[in-house]
């Protein structure tokens, strides 16, 4: 089990180059699609992604005075019957041809914007312990790079961050290629506990990390969640 501790990466979103291939840009990127993981933690906070999510105050049903329940087996006149509620739709696949991959996001979440990279995609799902669950893909170019040289630049990171700890590093297929996996947990003060899935993986020249995160001690209630989206991720040309 490995044990690195991880310090908050002082890099603006605006210093964020896709086609920037140097050195600095990759060093850039590196950090950037590191701290994925805890910038989604401010996304889920942030109150206008909870409008945005739907998750408004919870409203009482209305009751309806002054009438009586028909009796067992009979209807009211004028009354039409109850309609079975639909199934819900399905999500739409979501495809960023710029950086060559698309998948379907878990079914009932909600795609946010706010406060999200221009390369990144966010969803949003359920709302725990005070914010949501949520799943990113973060998409950077990094040109010739390898997956061992990319994953050793983010493995270094863990030692600048007081508060975040690398466990259950592991090699794994992402769409049929190369990929790298491990989980995280964050306990930073003044942020709310957190842990966190990230799948590293190279195509073409760009990076790609999916994180998902979650409240303290609640990911492997989402086990589901994670194979279902990594076996709908693909890769297009």
């Amino acid at each position: 089990m490995l044990r690195k501790h991880v310090p908050t990466p002082k890099v603006s979103l605006a210093e964020t180059s896709r086609g920037d291939c140097s050195s600095a840009g990759w060093s850039r990127s590196i950090r950037l699609l590191w701290f994925t993981g805890v910038l989604l933690v401010a996304v889920a906070l942030n109150p206008a992604n909870a409008r945005q999510r739907g998750t408004a105050v919870a409203q009482k049903p209305k009751v309806t005075q002054g009438r009586k329940a028909s009796p067992p087996g009979r209807q009211r006149v004028g009354v039409a019957p109850a309609k079975p509620h639909p199934a819900p739709a399905k999500p739409a696949t979501i495809t960023e041809p710029e950086f060559h991959y698309s998948f379907i996001p878990p079914a009932g979440w909600k795609r946010v914007v706010t406060g999200v990279p221009a390369n990144a995609v966010a969803f949003l799902g359920p709302y725990k312990q005070n914010f949501s669950v949520n799943l990113t893909v973060y998409a950077e170019r990094v040109g010739n790079v390898t997956l061992a040289q990319f994953t050793a630049g983010a493995r270094r990171l863990p030692q600048q961050i007081k508060g975040i700890t690398l466990v259950d590093e592991q090699n794994r297929l992402l769409a049929g290629i190369a990929a790298h996996q491990w989980t995280q947990q964050t306990r930073i003060a003044g942020k709310p506990p957190a842990d966190s899935l990230q799948v590293f993986a190279l195509y073409h020249g760009d990076a790609v990390v999916i994180t998902l995160t979650t409240p303290a001690g609640t990911l492997p209630q989402y086990g589901v969640v994670v194979h279902n989206m990594l076996a709908g991720f693909h890769w297009v040309k």
